[in-house]
């Protein structure tokens, strides 16, 4: 597998936890931790057992966002006329059912890449480095901080 191509993998996995950092305005939204379990899965080791694994956690995370849209997403757009603080709340449930929905199209576009990296010809593992120079860390660790400095603040306004 290319390195661009692999590249684009972690990408798409950061994409879709980082868009679910914005979903949790609203929901909790797990996509977070299975981007993150996915990306380190993917980085980790090149076999086909690590591709099964995603495969199966992004299907089953995908069908829970596809049940979870089609439950919600008629309560959470209904306009109540007797309770207008529901209403106001409007934009942020349709802002996080696009996060959403962005992140299923997102999680149904990667089996194509795992498919490719699963099924496609058996080749010797290239040698890789044994880490990564510090400067070329993907910002996993801002990702976090800022999931947890969102939740922090967000449990000190609950209480």
């Amino acid at each position: 597998m290319s390195s661009g191509h692999k590249k684009s993998v972690e990408m798409l996995f950061l994409a879709v936890a980082y868009i679910s950092v914005l979903a949790c305005l609203a929901r909790t939204d797990y996509n977070f931790a299975f981007a993150f379990l996915s990306y380190y899965l993917w980085i980790s080791k090149e076999d086909s057992t690590n591709s099964l694994i995603i495969l199966v956690l992004n299907s089953l995370t995908t069908i829970v966002d596809f049940i979870w849209i089609l439950s919600i997403g008629y309560i959470w757009t209904h306009d109540y006329k007797n309770n207008p603080v529901w209403n106001a709340l409007n934009g942020i449930h349709v802002f996080t059912i696009i996060c959403s929905v962005v992140n299923m199209f997102l999680k149904v576009t990667r089996p194509i890449e795992f498919l490719d990296r699963h099924h496609g010809p058996r080749r010797p593992r290239p040698q890789e480095p044994e880490a990564r120079p510090r400067h070329q860390q993907p910002p996993v660790y801002l990702a976090l901080t800022l999931y947890l400095l969102y939740n922090i603040l967000y449990g000190l306004y609950l209480t």
